[in-house]
């Protein structure tokens, strides 16, 4: 199970820290709903150092687990380096990213993003509005 955003909402894989280093924080991100989907049964794949094709239609979504992406980048030699692209620093925490959304049977809603965010998060986005 995990957290995503549907209906125009965020999940906390573009939860507080996103909107801080991003310039968009304000209070209504706190009220934007969090949904928990089940995936059993669907085929994801993990990302890796290469952008993924997010629209590969063999692939019902992608695993991005942005700190072993980020270990495989640095132990790879300069020169490999400059060739690819770190694209996934964006992403504050592993996430599934799903091309096609489950049917709603398998959707829960868990809460606001206020809610469903450590309390320290919740704080420091109070803090950058103040």
């Amino acid at each position: 199970m995990l957290a995503l955003p549907l209906e125009g909402g965020w999940g906390p894989e573009w939860g507080i820290w996103w909107v801080l280093h991003y310039d968009l924080p304000t209070r209504r991100i706190l009220e934007a709903p969090v949904w928990e989907v089940d995936l059993e049964g669907l085929v994801l794949r993990e990302a890796g150092l290469a952008l993924p094709d997010f629209l590969d239609p063999s692939v019902d979504g992608w695993v991005v687990v942005p700190e072993a992406l980020e270990a495989r980048w640095r132990a790879l030699p300069e020169e490999q380096r400059k060739g690819l692209p770190r694209w996934w620093p964006a992403w504050d925490v592993a996430t599934v990213w799903l091309r096609v959304w489950p049917g709603e049977e398998r959707i829960r809603f868990l809460g606001t993003l206020g809610e469903v965010c450590p309390e320290q998060a919740v704080q420091a986005l109070r803090t950058a509005l103040v």
